[in-house]
């Protein structure tokens, strides 16, 4: 028999789950602005491999110690730290990034760290707004195909960037090893990826693939038109060695290295002459022979003066640091090599040494330039006109040592270089007599070449 009375069965369940929609709404902002600052702290506590030094052998483990030097912050380095990293021989897993409280700090920069507080309460600042703008929007957690759409889209670009570099990366590789055999080297590789993705999970194994080659060396006589096309495919190279003098094309194609900031050019005049200067002549095979074996009888051959003048028609915008070196060879050849040089807008630092350049070669470098070092044919009068050219740049002289020149034959020897780079052939017929022949107006062909016979 019932009594009439109601029984109370507890709140509400539709209550209950609108309380706690409420509180997620109230929340969601501090959870969010709390993982995006746990992540800050980690990349600006995370150590980056910088510097490794080899120390020695642990003589109880067998294991090799290395002083490594480290780099910590993001967006800016706000410390320099050392730490001591021991690695068994052989092991597969190498050096790996280090927390700050396993280094011991060298030096602290003060305004990084400012900069990197302010940088951070800014981003926490917009990601607490934007989550508590989202959360009053919409007043609850769930997703809206608007950003569903928004995500999707976000994914793809960083897949499609990480398989960009994955791709870059693989060709790199590809290209080494196809121009193995013809001493192309890549001689360092660098983090080319998003700085904070580092900063904030380390040098894993699988984000190799940001990995790219820095550092390029190569013998410019062994590398023919199709393998120097190659060179443009490192576009994150800031660092060139050439071995001997490079062609037109080669500087054309190292004019496609944008991140180019420093060429080393060394052994100018060291090899024999290319196959493209003879292509430059119009000399045919037969001629090509004849002029080898009189090559062996003091017989050089060189560009035409027109074609030889003609610069390549690149630029080089980042590029800070040309270092041409140049053996005691061929000294009246004009080195390709300086076409560099003229087409560096923004150089800084330049360093000439052979007898192949003169005081005129330094003549055209830009006013941002502010170390030049040369050890070339010219005399004091030639050293004053540079030294006024570039009042504010510092400038050394230095002593080829094997070809002191006196001050009386100086610019004697400065103007015969200068002549003789125009010559298309030259001869030696002994130790004091030699002679110059200007054919930059006629094709070498079989018939020039016995025509020209008795000569030789």
């Amino acid at each position: 028999m019932t009594t009439g009375k109601s029984v109370d069965v507890g709140p509400d369940v539709a209550e209950v789950q609108s309380q706690r929609a409420r509180r997620a709404v109230v929340w969601f902002p501090y959870v969010v602005t709390a993982i995006v600052a746990v992540c800050l702290v980690v990349m600006n506590s995370r150590g980056l491999l910088d510097d490794v030094d080899y120390q020695s052998v642990d003589p109880v483990t067998n294991e090799l110690l290395f002083s490594c030097n480290y780099q910590h912050g993001w967006p800016m380095e706000w410390l320099d730290s050392d730490s001591m990293q021991a690695v068994k021989k052989n092991a597969a897993q190498g050096l790996k990034d280090s927390w700050l409280f396993h280094t011991t700090p060298v030096a602290f920069h003060h305004q990084a760290i400012i900069i990197n507080v302010l940088v951070g309460v800014l981003i926490l600042a917009v990601v607490f707004l934007v989550a508590r703008f989202r959360m009053r929007r919409q007043n609850s957690l769930r997703v809206s195909l608007f950003e569903i759409l928004l995500l999707v889209t976000l994914a793809s670009i960083c897949f499609a960037h990480y398989q960009s570099h994955r791709e870059l990366q693989q060709t790199e590789m590809s290209v080494q090893e196809q121009l193995s055999d013809r001493n192309f080297q890549c001689e360092q590789t660098t983090w080319r990826g998003p700085a904070w993705l580092r900063c904030l999970l380390g040098d894993q194994s699988w984000m190799n693939v940001f990995r790219h080659v820095e550092s390029l060396s190569f013998d410019a006589d062994k590398l023919d038109d199709e393998a120097s096309e190659k060179i443009a495919i490192f576009q994150y190279a800031k660092k060139v060695f050439i071995r001997s003098d490079p062609s037109r094309k080669q500087i054309e194609y190292l004019s496609a290295l944008k991140r180019l900031e420093e060429i080393e050019v060394k052994g100018v005049g060291s090899t024999s002459v290319p196959d493209s200067l003879f292509s430059g002549l119009g000399v045919t095979d037969n001629a090509r022979a004849i002029l080898r074996r009189r090559r062996g009888e003091g017989l050089t051959v060189g560009e035409p003066h027109a074609s030889r003048m003609q610069k390549a028609n690149v630029v080089f915008p980042r590029v800070q640091s040309v270092i041409i070196f140049a053996l005691d060879e061929d000294r009246n050849r004009w080195p390709r090599a300086l076409d560099i040089v003229g087409n560096c807008p923004n150089l800084k630092h330049v360093s000439l040494q052979g007898l192949q350049f003169i005081g005129d070669d330094l003549m055209g470098l830009p006013r941002t330039i502010e170390h030049i070092e040369y050890g070339i044919q010219s005399s004091n009068e030639e050293f004053e006109l540079i030294e006024s050219t570039y009042p504010m740049a510092k400038i050394e002289r230095q002593n080829l040592g094997w070809s002191r020149t006196s001050e009386s034959r100086a610019a004697w020897k400065s103007a015969r270089t200068f002549i003789n780079r125009r010559r298309a052939l030259g001869w030696e017929r002994s130790r004091n007599q030699f002679g110059v022949l200007d054919l930059s107006t006629v094709d070498v062909d079989e018939k020039v070449l016995h025509r020209l016979e008795p000569l030789f």
